[in-house]
């Protein structure tokens, strides 16, 4: 079976030495889900915008109108990005062996 994004994010979290894995790995894919959503209603037709808008029809239906591949693709490009600016954020404080093991990581998956 193939790993998860999270099973990835908790092996880069481990190398970190970040305490709270879970919780964090956790907040981390909700938030990456919440901008994939938000990237997705912004590419919904005006016309259903609108709807959205003036409360004609509320987020969960209109989450429906968005097509399964679009999301997919979305939050893979959210999910990749956001663990980009992590590791970029993380950089100065990670030790060359940290960061040979994280790109290993990277790598295999």
């Amino acid at each position: 079976m193939e790993p998860s994004y999270k099973d990835l994010l908790l092996q880069v979290l481990t190398v970190m030495g970040y305490r709270n894995k879970e919780t964090y790995a956790t907040e981390f894919e909700e938030t990456n889900h919440i901008e994939a959503v938000t990237n997705c209603m912004e590419m919904l037709p005006v016309s259903l915008r609108e709807k959205i808008k003036t409360k004609e029809i509320d987020a969960a239906e209109a989450i429906k109108n968005i097509p399964h591949d679009l999301y997919e693709k979305e939050l893979t490009t959210v999910s990749t990005t956001a663990l980009f600016s992590l590791l970029d954020y993380m950089r100065p404080v990670l030790t060359n062996d940290q960061k040979q093991e994280i790109v290993d990581i990277i790598t295999a998956y």
